[in-house]
């Protein structure tokens, strides 16, 4: 049985609002996976893989984003 210890740490805080992210999971679930998603610790993102797809979601803006980069560069 999935619990909440076995979810992922807070993700890097949303550009938008300030909240914290969680992570976007890519490819087919896992059934620890798929039970995280229903509780909003993860956030399922398809099974097609690409560049450019966001790797967080913040479910308050129900929007994705990229983690800020160090240098304060852009990502391509």
């Amino acid at each position: 049985m999935t619990t909440t210890t076995d979810a992922p740490p807070p993700g890097p805080p949303c550009p938008r609002c300030g909240n914290h992210g969680i992570p976007i999971v890519r490819g087919f679930p896992g059934p620890e996976t798929a039970a995280l998603a229903l509780i909003e610790k993860v956030k399922l993102g398809g099974c097609l893989v690409g560049p450019g797809q966001p790797a967080w979601w913040c479910a308050s803006c129900d929007e994705g984003f990229w983690e800020p980069l160090a240098s304060g560069g852009t990502q391509d």
